[in-house]
């Protein structure tokens, strides 16, 4: 049950997607061209339309198109990414809303449209903003076995 991150690739045009894409692309391992067509099914518009923005609504739609469930979590007391990254087990797979930002963690690393390869978070730029909501990624087993249990 192990999630992995993906490199963040440019767009077709070389471009630096932005980061709600970006963070579909590190979870999902898929081109941005793949993940503005999902995101554009979600939103009910045309495959091919600029997604710029994202909403958590949005985001969660497009983790549940790929197979997946998810917990959100909204932190009682001020955590700031690298507080938070503390806490994440290493085989978890997390979509961090920082400001209006969204990062990913995974294995110990951080990743965004700026740190596309992922990094420790004690490195990333990031890592002093605080948590405004964490969504992690329950992986179908899982889901599973707690429908058995």
């Amino acid at each position: 049950m192990a999630f992995e991150l993906h490199e963040i690739r440019k767009t077709s045009i070389n471009a630096r997607p932005y980061c709600g894409p970006a963070a579909l692309m590190a979870f999902s391992g898929k081109d941005f061209e793949e993940v503005r067509a999902l995101i554009n099914k979600v939103r009910g518009r045309e495959h091919n339309k600029p997604v710029r923005g994202l909403s958590n609504h949005h985001l969660r739609g497009v983790i549940g198109k790929l197979g997946y469930s998810t917990d959100t979590m909204i932190p009682a007391h001020r955590f700031t990414v690298h507080d938070f990254a503390e806490t994440v087990k290493p085989d978890e797979f997390w979509f961090v809303i920082a400001g209006h930002h969204y990062v990913v963690m995974c294995e110990g690393l951080v990743a965004d449209n700026r740190i596309r390869f992922g990094c420790e978070v004690a490195k990333h730029p990031w890592r002093r903003r605080i948590v405004k909501e964490a969504i992690r990624v329950i992986h179908p087993e899982e889901s599973l076995a707690r429908f058995a249990a």
